[in-house]
């Protein structure tokens, strides 16, 4: 499998249509599309051997395709996917299409397959934000008009700007969480895992896990042992690091709380070794949630 080269961790497979380089400017959008695909395990690889290769001679494609438990990327973020129908969306866009139907309902949004999925690609959006300078807003339509850049729906670049006929992600899209999950205001951790450890490197070390990523929290704010956002706690321990057969914590934690978010620098000046002591807007963070 060829490895993505914008995150190497995630599989590349290369549609057949896209624009090379950004004629118009750099990204300005991260846009929501839905694939009006059945949600499935295998629903991202399906897509993307389809753009590789479209049986119909549709010129289509999207930079990523994304699933409950895989994401691919097709197009390179430096390429202007084929996605959104008009010129504007598909050459300042960064195109993620999402696996279901824009006529979903609000709890088949908010069911667990939808609820894995966004939350496995909400770090890539932090990430390729991040890349481009997009701020994690939702743009409205005059926003989009004004080419002021933020997070915006195949829909909505059909308001601002023609031509295609598709409304997806649908009226139903749960906008609000998406965003707050973006920021880090609605972190659906299932559980914090609290290091006892005989290595003072890592004894008391706390991290919030949403069982894809991990990333870590301070202890002291809020007190260990009380529940944020319905999570649990876990004692890990050297005996348990041991019986697992490991003797490196960063790979123990790899394997029980999930691989470490892609990080991302603060903005409000503050150095890198502040970011684990410091709070944005009243509520604990680490290096990897935007402010």
């Amino acid at each position: 499998m060829v490895a993505s080269p914008d995150h190497p961790e995630l599989p590349f497979v290369e549609a057949a249509g896209y624009t090379n380089g950004r004629p118009d400017g750099p990204p300005l959008w991260l846009v929501i599309h839905t694939m009006e695909a059945q949600e499935a395990s295998t629903t991202a690889e399906n897509t993307a051997n389809y753009f590789a290769n479209p049986g119909d001679g549709r010129q289509v494609s999207a930079h990523y395709c994304c699933d409950n438990n895989s994401i691919v990327q097709c197009v390179e973020l430096a390429d202007s996917a084929w996605t959104v129908g008009n010129t504007p969306g598909n050459h300042r866009g960064i195109n993620f299409e999402f696996a279901g139907f824009a006529g979903q309902t609000p709890a088949q949004w908010g069911d667990a397959y939808s609820t894995a999925m966004l939350e496995r690609v909400a770090p890539y959006f932090r990430s390729d934000a991040a890349r481009y300078n997009i701020p994690l807003r939702r743009c409205s339509v005059s926003d989009l008009e004004a080419f002021r850049p933020g997070v915006t729906s195949h829909n909505d670049l059909r308001l601002a700007f023609g031509v295609t006929t598709h409304t997806d992600p649908g009226p139903n899209f749960p906008w609000s969480w998406f965003i707050n999950l973006l920021n880090g205001e609605q972190d659906v951790a299932d559980t914090w895992f609290h290091v006892q450890s005989a290595d003072v490197d890592w004894h008391n070390k706390a991290f919030r896990s949403n069982g894809i990523h991990r990333r870590p929290i301070r202890t002291a704010n809020p007190p260990l042992g009380e529940s944020t956002l319905g999570a649990t706690k876990k004692i890990l321990t050297d005996a348990m690091l041991t019986a697992a057969g490991y003797s490196d914590w960063d790979l123990y934690l790899d394997e029980v709380a999930g691989s470490e978010f892609p990080a991302l620098e603060c903005t409000c000046n503050c150095d890198s070794e502040a970011l684990l002591d410091h709070t944005h807007e009243g509520r604990e963070t680490g290096p990897v949630v935007a402010p």
